[in-house]
């Protein structure tokens, strides 16, 4: 819990594994918000799910970006999650942080609706976050 970095698929054996980062590196994307074999993962969170010992491990994780960095796909879930990373907001497909609170707040993007045509609004309950994100370079 506590553990930031990024995830990647194992291709031989069909996997993921944590790279693990500071929390403040720059490639940092996501951080681990609770680890369990038994429950699963709050729906705002991001769920990365593997088999140890005949056992489903849930770690569930969150967006850790900052308000102007640029994430490739602030939606990655589920069996893409190893795809999701910070990428330049130069990138084709990039999406920016424009907001950014200390609250589960599903109308984040509401303040900023009018400015941008698309937004992403991500929010999280446990250690309370939530993101409005606009696609900058598509």
């Amino acid at each position: 819990m506590g553990d930031c970095g990024f995830f990647v698929k194992i291709k031989d054996a069909g996997t993921w594994d944590m790279q693990h980062r500071d929390c403040a590196a720059p490639e940092a994307v996501l951080i681990v918000v609770r680890n369990s074999a038994t429950n699963r993962c709050p729906d705002n969170d991001f769920r990365w799910t593997s088999r140890r010992k005949k056992k489903t491990v849930y770690a569930c994780t969150q967006l850790n970006a900052q308000v102007g960095e640029c994430v490739n796909d602030p939606a990655n879930t589920g069996q893409n999650l190893h795809l999701l990373r910070k990428v330049p907001c130069s990138t084709r497909g990039a999406h920016q942080v424009n907001t950014r609170i200390a609250r589960d707040d599903a109308n984040v993007c509401q303040p900023v609706s009018k400015k941008f045509t698309r937004t992403t609004a991500i929010h999280h309950r446990k250690q309370p976050t939530s993101y409005c994100l606009n696609p900058v370079n598509t």
